[in-house]
């Protein structure tokens, strides 16, 4: 057994570090089997990723909802960049049945309508049309931190 001191800022780096690149190489490995099978839905639903790309925990229906999602999205199509409040939307939707997983993702789910108020207000202080407007980074993760709440070391 290996005595590590996790407060060590050192110590600490490293570890993150390692399991950023970690994640990006998982995530790049995902990346490249969906490429594979892009243009055939059908295709790409029946040849899941192998087990050491995906994990062992995953389950064909995991699978079958990835799929499903990224080849009919048209913002992950075109290469766009969903907004953090979308994306946290999307997470928190049940597929398919167009619902919240719960009561507290549905409250804590305003954050899209806070996100329209904001855009608005930039749409008409600019004159540029609404559909036109997004909002900076910073901005959308203001929306968050007022509805989501900041743990205490934790970050959105």
């Amino acid at each position: 057994m290996c005595d590590v001191n996790l407060t060590d800022p050192d110590i600490w780096k490293f570890i993150t570090d390692h399991m950023h690149s970690t994640y990006k190489e998982w995530k790049a490995k995902l990346h490249r089997h969906y490429k594979q099978y892009a243009s055939d839905l059908d295709l790409a639903r029946e040849t899941p990723t192998p087990e050491k790309i995906f994990g062992t925990r995953r389950t064909l229906e995991e699978w079958h909802y990835l799929v499903d999602t990224l080849c009919t999205n048209e913002q992950y199509q075109k290469g766009e960049n969903p907004t953090y409040i979308s994306n946290w939307n999307n997470m928190h939707i049940l597929k398919g049945k167009s619902m919240w997983i719960n009561e507290a993702a549905e409250i804590k789910g305003k954050m899209n309508e806070e996100y329209e108020k904001a855009k608005q207000q930039v749409a008409e202080s600019s004159g540029t049309p609404l559909d036109q407007v997004t909002l900076p980074i910073p901005q959308q993760l203001d929306i968050m931190i007022v509805e989501l709440g900041v743990a205490k070391g934790k970050r959105i």
